[in-house]
């Protein structure tokens, strides 16, 4: 498995900030307040986070024999939350700069300066997600030479729950 391209995970960020840029401006220019954030999103977008890179470093742990609960088929499932979860980054961090940056240009109201706060913050937090998700899902690649150690007769270091 080929990891994420780092393109394609800006491009996805570019195009979730121009989409939620129009419709902030939409709804902002039909009369309604912005769209609002929670600031509970950013701390659950730090949370993944904190969760993907424990599971990232336990697949180092299996890849490099050392004694670890981590299994293989738990690293393929480490990887693929990993990768989804730079995906989701990428597109929540992208959206999020564009709900803050509409913010931003009218920051005489209050509400738009609450949102253009939680915002920026909330889309900080979602970068972070995304960067650990491409991180870990990079740890999960698998050298071709893995496969030799695993027929020379090396354990895996791995212990029952």
């Amino acid at each position: 498995m080929k990891p994420l391209s780092v393109t394609n995970l800006l491009l996805v960020g570019a195009a979730a900030a121009v989409c939620a840029a129009c419709v902030t401006v939409v709804v902002v220019a039909l009369g309604a307040g912005p769209i609002l954030v929670s600031p509970a999103l950013a701390l659950s977008f730090l949370l993944v986070s904190a969760l993907i890179a424990w599971g990232g470093v336990h697949v180092k742990r299996l890849r490099a024999h050392r004694e670890t609960w981590m299994t293989p088929l738990g690293a393929l499932r480490v990887a693929m939350f990993a990768r989804a979860s730079s995906m989701a980054g990428a597109l929540f961090a992208g959206g999020l700069v564009g709900i803050a940056g509409v913010a931003f240009t009218r920051l005489d109201a209050d509400a738009m300066l609450a949102t253009a706060c939680i915002a920026s913050l909330s889309a900080c937090a979602a970068l972070v997600w995304c960067v650990v998700g491409a991180v870990v899902e990079r740890w999960c690649v698998v050298d071709p030479h893995d496969d030799d150690d695993a027929q020379n007769g090396e354990g895996r270091g791995t212990r029952p729950l």
